[in-house]
């Protein structure tokens, strides 16, 4: 085989058909070409690699020794070959992927599906972005994450809807002083989805309420709460052996539904953004908590939404 010889990926498919058969006219069937055709991909493969690769009689056909070896050699090579068509294809995976995702959605499983997704497609190189809805909402407006996975912002129709779920009045087991005086409320700073259900709720039923810590960041909210600051409200992930629902003898008001969606940062996912959205909606049941109503690719209030049981 002379320096400047190339495997033409025909010739090894060829090959690979009368190997697979050793019979030439049976190879020509499955390649969809003439007999005389798989003879010529048979010899100029020979003269490329200066070596016979087929014993050939008027009887049958057999591989020789350097044939056998050529066998592994052509799969190897066809493999890499579609391995790299299927990378660069257009409309396949990219090679990266900017993910939002909610701070609460963090507790959930929603990491070990992550895990999973990048066993799957070790090609694609996740970027986690991790925050508050409207800071991540502000990002995918702006070019900088590709999906979002968080609570549907007021007014904000796009994207998939994954769950809907009733915010719940959340604290550290210590609820005996929440009927005396104001109910010492730890809240996120800022414009937040759940601060601005909170205080509604609590203004709107004339219920008497107090800020007994503020910060921009869940941990330290539920740092605060599990310390005995107050209570909060937020999404049911949050429930844990330190973080419990408030007992409906409390009396705190009522708090609204929240959706919790996957948004695109183009109408139509595709791609790698694509088979997570996929991988999302098929794990729906493991990462809503418990009493959320599944909407994915429903009606929220439509006979195909279900709810999920506490496990």
């Amino acid at each position: 085989m002379s320096d400047n010889q190339e495997l033409d990926i025909i010739l090894l498919r060829s090959f690979l058909a009368v190997s697979e058969t050793l019979h030439f006219t049976s190879a020509a069937q499955m390649r969809g070409v003439t007999q005389s055709t798989i003879s010529q991909h048979i010899n100029r493969l020979e003269q490329a690699v200066g070596a016979s690769l087929l014993h050939r009689t008027t009887k049958q056909v057999e591989l020789t020794p350097q044939g056998m070896q050529m066998v592994s050699f052509a799969q190897n090579i066809i493999h890499a070959q579609e391995m790299a068509m299927d990378y660069f294809r257009s409309g396949t995976l990219r090679a990266e992927l900017r993910l939002g995702i909610a701070e609460d959605m963090v507790v959930s499983r929603f990491p070990e599906m992550l895990k999973r997704f990048r066993r799957l497609y070790p090609h694609v190189e996740v970027r986690l972005t991790v925050g508050l809805s409207r800071e991540l909402y502000n990002l995918l407006d702006a070019g900088a994450l590709d999906l979002i996975c968080t609570k549907r912002k007021e007014g904000d129709e796009r994207g998939i809807p994954l769950w809907r779920e009733r915010l719940q009045w959340l604290g550290g087991g210590n609820f005996d002083t929440l009927a005396e005086g104001a109910v010492p409320l730890v809240l996120f700073s800022g414009n937040s989805i759940t601060r601005v259900a909170a205080i509604t709720a609590m203004n709107k039923v004339g219920r008497a309420w107090r800020a007994s810590f503020m910060s921009s960041n869940l941990g330290a909210l539920v740092a605060a709460v599990r310390s005995g600051y107050g209570v909060f409200a937020q999404s049911g992930l949050l429930v844990s052996q330190e973080i419990v629902p408030v007992p409906a003898s409390a009396g705190l008001p009522p708090l609204p539904d929240v959706d919790f969606v996957m948004v695109g940062a183009t109408e139509q996912l595709e791609g790698a953004t694509r088979d997570l959205a996929d991988l999302v909606i098929e794990n729906i049941e493991g990462l809503a908590p418990p009493g959320s109503r599944i909407i994915a690719g429903t009606s929220p209030c439509g006979p195909d939404a279900r709810e999920i049981t506490a496990i």
